[in-house]
């Protein structure tokens, strides 16, 4: 799942609710530029980590396709 800070991840409970039930591992990038507040990226974490086995946080888009490489996605 790839998020950015000061959205509404509301999707991500029914993404990891069926990756459980399947016993897929998620994993959720949450995107946090120069203007994402720490209070927007703990809003975020919050809304992801019951849903994902891992939470990677990043300020650069193209860490993306580094980590998508890097699981063999």
């Amino acid at each position: 799942m790839v998020a950015s800070a000061g959205e509404n991840a509301a999707a991500a409970a029914i993404i990891g609710e069926a990756c459980n039930l399947r016993h897929v591992m998620t994993t959720a990038l949450i995107l946090g530029g120069a203007t994402s507040s720490d209070e927007m990226l703990s809003k975020m974490l919050a809304q992801l980590r019951p849903h994902s086995m891992m939470l990677v946080i990043s300020s650069a888009d193209e860490y993306i396709k580094d980590m998508l490489i890097a699981l063999r996605a």
